[in-house]
């Protein structure tokens, strides 16, 4: 429990409090008081880490990035010269972007932001109207069904959207047999934020409910993370789509919606950027303390915000999973751009898009992210389909 001036709030659910927290002195309070359960919860996290790379030597590796790599199939070196341009390309628009939103959502210059300050500048409750929570199940699924897929399943996906006290705020898909039983958790916290977690999460759990049900288990639960998260990433991009903000949601001029989610995305993929860098480090040093000052180097410089050195554990996902999420953002641009190709503009409720969709789910996580490009026909992995998505959000184009 995080607790400040009297009041608690689960940690897990901290971040959707500090979204809806309209107050910038009580942000910082529940922020700074959630740092100290980070503090409290480092020796765990550090045995955690400790173990993961004595379980990847007792396995016959040299290192635990080795073993990642060779148990996932990427090239470590291949994501850092590649997220080194990203890095160098878009820092311009992102700090433009920075300031721009600071100004217009908080009132603050970009050197007075802080880490409290984030959640509530992404917020973009402006648009709140445009995004009632009643209405995302069956607009979103309407479009589901309109590309031919049904968007449960068959009732093998369940949802759970409820609000629960000790629910995480980070939304997630738990696939439990698949694909017989998945489930979507959102924690709703309102706006557009709930959208994109749910299209996000949908995503995961259609992949894993229309995976071939005689494939063999390390097919339909194991393999390439990448896959699933370009899967998820593909959903929640939607909302990065004038067409589909202009159908789904009536908005007849979507510019400021694409401009707010690219910036997301922009902060986003410079975060992951910065943690592909620090994560190495850590993993060739192990947990050693000293670098809890390379991680607010790292962040802080990518995202223009000051990183709290206190979260150099806790902002580590299992598995090296920083690199799932960069493949992935990499094979969405090349997926997106081969659906463009496949079905017009307005795949997203073209019918013959969802069994091709059907056709790349039934497949599991069989594939690497790069066999999957290759299956495609879409070229190498790269950051170059993504970055022209961004430039088009960037210019307004409609």
């Amino acid at each position: 429990m995080v607790r400040a001036d009297g009041e608690e709030v689960p940690f897990r659910g901290l971040r959707a409090r500090l979204r809806n927290t309209a107050s910038r002195e009580r942000r910082r309070a529940l922020w700074e008081a959630g740092l100290d359960v980070t503090r409290a919860l480092e020796p765990h996290l550090r045995r955690l880490v400790e173990a993961a790379h004595a379980a990847a030597r007792s396995l016959g590796a040299a290192d635990y990035v080795s073993w990642r790599a060779g148990l996932s199939g990427f090239d470590p070196d291949f994501l850092l010269r590649e997220t080194a341009v990203v890095l160098d390309e878009t820092a311009g628009p992102y700090e433009d972007l920075l300031g721009w939103f600071a100004r217009r959502e908080l009132g603050l210059r970009v050197r007075d932001l802080g880490g409290w300050d984030l959640p509530r500048l992404l917020r973009g409750g402006r648009h709140d109207a445009h995004f009632p929570p009643g209405e995302m199940v069956e607009s979103v699924g309407s479009f589901v069904r309109a590309m031919g897929l049904d968007p449960l399943a068959g009732g093998r996906i369940e949802l759970d959207l409820e609000p629960r006290p000790l629910k995480s705020s980070r939304a997630f898909c738990s696939p439990v047999r698949v694909p017989r039983d998945v489930r979507l958790v959102v924690l709703p916290s309102g706006g557009a934020d709930d959208w994109r977690a749910f299209l996000h999460e949908l995503g995961h759990a259609l992949h894993f409910a229309y995976v071939d049900p005689e494939a063999a288990f390390e097919d339909r639960c194991l393999g390439d993370d990448s896959v699933t998260e370009t899967y998820a990433a593909l959903f929640d991009h939607w909302l990065l789509l004038p067409g589909w903000l202009r159908e789904a949601r009536g908005l007849a001029d979507p510019r400021d919606v694409v401009l707010l989610g690219t910036f997301e995305e922009l902060y986003l993929l410079r975060r992951y950027a910065a943690k592909l860098r620090y994560e190495l480090e850590l993993h060739a040093r192990g947990p050693d303390p000293g670098l809890a000052a390379r991680y607010a180097e790292e962040l802080g410089r990518a995202t223009g915000v000051p990183a709290p050195p206190e979260r150099w554990l806790e902002d580590v996902d299992p598995r090296f999973y920083v690199v799932s999420y960069l493949q992935a953002w990499m094979l969405c641009g090349l997926l997106r751009r081969a659906l463009r190709e496949r079905f017009d503009e307005d795949w997203f409720r073209n019918p013959r898009a969802g069994p091709f969709l059907a056709g790349l789910f039934a497949r599991g996580q069989r594939d690497t992210a790069a066999e999957l490009a290759a299956l495609l026909g879409a070229g190498p992995l790269g950051f170059g389909e993504l970055l022209a998505w961004v430039r088009e959000g960037l210019e307004g184009r409609t």
